[in-house]
């Protein structure tokens, strides 16, 4: 099982521990060498920039090119939302093939799918919060190919359990693996999921070979259940302040950020905001864990508009991020390993963006 500790000392010597070339050749196995840092990158703690520094310390750019091209995957995913907005909640450039419900199918949410490498992650993902990117794309491939479910609700249901919910990695690799941002969805035989995940289960329905896949929806998948996710975040009060104050989100939780500033820290989670993308118990705790990191830091659950009206004299500083983009005051420019100022439109393709993004680290 991993597991995830919060304490900074503890973040940084995991950091500090990656190992760039066996993570580049054994990353696609459920046993291989990931560096499981992806929840204090989406929460903020370290930043993509810390990750690229670290590698370069042990190897050459040719050597970690696959831990920066999967960065460069984060800081592509996070300009598109900055640009696109509320556009990536929807098919962003294809109609998701032959979609015949919108509810997730149960058999997932029980982790009763049948398929035996799915369904211990899916175990592995209600106990720790954490779920291999490999097996992230066999969950979504289930839900989106093989039971013809719409991408939305099963990606909203894996975001709510992840520690590493991150929003817009998330709902664009959901689109990515249903083929509603590229012509073709991702596929997976048992074989291939034998394959990357040590299993050596064999006659199931996805025990076929690939033009077989999508025949018809299998009888283990076919019921769909509505799952209902809520945040239960605490109550607080409001607090009076004047003055200079950085104000932190549940994705700019970094200790390092202005670290000898004496000026007041506030720690805003906004209700509409989880209303709309709900996270679990296990995730906020995490969350709250980080945020202990940080000298000083009130928690405060409000609205922006409500802090503002209470501190009309405060002047918030805080850190970019399209969860954001609504909150006045002066932002700050979220350390990046990539520069991601160039506007992303849709036809702008990761591809073009990881063009950019090698020849500016083979210029350093």
């Amino acid at each position: 099982m991993h597991e995830f500790p919060t304490d900074h000392s503890a973040i940084m010597e995991r950091l500090a521990a990656i190992e760039p070339v066996a993570y580049g050749k054994t990353r696609n196995y459920l046993s291989g060498a990931v560096t499981r840092l992806s929840p204090y990158l989406t929460h903020g703690a370290i930043s993509t920039k810390d990750v690229g520094e670290v590698a370069l310390q042990k190897v050459s750019v040719k050597e970690a090119e696959i831990v920066f091209r999967e960065l460069a995957w984060r800081d592509f995913y996070q300009a598109s939302w900055s640009s696109l907005g509320d556009e990536i909640f929807s098919d962003l450039r294809f109609p998701q093939p032959s979609v015949e419900g919108k509810l997730v199918p149960g058999a997932v949410v029980n982790a009763s799918t049948g398929i035996q490498a799915i369904d211990n992650a899916i175990n592995e993902l209600y106990q720790t919060g954490y779920l291999h990117n490999h097996a992230r794309m066999w969950v979504a491939m289930l839900c989106c190919s093989i039971a013809r479910t719409a991408w939305r609700e099963p990606s909203r249901w894996l975001y709510y359990h992840l520690l590493d919910g991150d929003i817009a990695s998330n709902t664009l690799s959901w689109q990515w693996v249903a083929g509603s941002s590229r012509k073709e969805p991702y596929l997976a035989n048992q074989e291939t999921i034998n394959m990357f995940s040590g299993s050596t289960q064999r006659n199931t329905y996805l025990d076929v070979p690939y033009e077989e896949l999508c025949n018809e929806i299998p009888m283990e998948l076919r019921e769909r259940i509505a799952v209902m996710l809520t945040t239960d975040l605490p109550s607080t009060e409001i607090p009076k302040l004047s003055g200079e104050v950085l104000l932190y989100h549940a994705w700019s939780l970094n200790p390092r950020w202005h670290p000898e500033s004496n000026l007041p820290r506030v720690l805003l989670l906004e209700p509409d905001h989880f209303a709309r993308f709900p996270i679990s118990k296990k995730r906020l705790s995490f969350i709250m864990d980080l945020a202990a990191n940080i000298p000083g830091l009130v928690t405060v659950v409000a609205t922006m508009s409500e802090l503002t009206k209470v501190n009309p004299e405060a002047k918030f500083r805080f850190v970019a991020h399209p969860a954001v983009a609504h909150w006045s005051g002066l932002s700050e420019d979220r350390e990046a390993l990539f520069n991601t100022s160039k506007a992303v439109e849709r036809s702008w393709s990761f591809s073009k963006f990881w063009s950019q993004a090698r020849c500016s680290l083979t210029s350093q």
